[in-house]
């Protein structure tokens, strides 16, 4: 294998990784959408299940508490999809940055000029040029792994919080 194979190699594996993000991002983004769906139907729909099943009917304060974690799962997920794009922006210049850097050293190899240090650089995103992108993009989907993790706590504590808060409740 020439060196020239394996910077086209890095360059390839580096789109690869490109496009498994963004599947993986629209995924994440289908995924938000089920959950506001969810959280929905339950917010419209739970105080009337329990009214059916409780002697006393839950009202007033009660059906806000009781939907609390569904409106806090709404809400975490559309603050999850706005986050979702600008984390695309940052991730974007980060990867065609890279790709840029890339083909740049492809050619300074097609003439001859082997540079050791700036492809492992490039290797393993610590070159320069890239380590304030990639700090950015990791900082974007790191905020976005909470709010991901918010989102679906709420719902968990949705279901749960809609089975146990009418016992305490009226």
């Amino acid at each position: 294998m020439t060196v020239e194979n394996i910077v086209q190699s890095l360059a390839e594996s580096t789109q690869r990784g490109q496009e498994q993000y963004k599947s993986l991002a629209q995924s994440s983004k289908t995924r938000l959408v089920w959950f506001v769906g969810i959280s929905g139907f339950a917010i419209l729909n739970v105080a009337s299940v329990w009214d059916e099943i409780m002697i006393n009917p839950i009202e007033g304060i009660d059906i806000f508490w009781l939907t609390l974690p569904w409106l806090l799962s709404v809400f975490s997920a559309l603050i999850t999809h706005f986050l979702m794009d600008k984390a695309d922006i940052h991730f974007s210049k980060f990867i065609n940055n890279k790709l840029s850097l890339i083909e740049l050293h492809k050619i300074q190899v097609t003439n001859g000029i082997i540079d050791e240090k700036e492809f492992k650089l490039l290797l393993y995103d610590n070159h320069p040029d890239l380590e304030i992108l990639k700090d950015n993009a990791d900082n974007w989907i790191n905020c976005i792994n909470i709010f991901e993790t918010i989102t679906f706590g709420s719902l968990v504590i949705g279901f749960i919080w809609a089975i146990i808060f009418p016992l305490f409740g009226t």
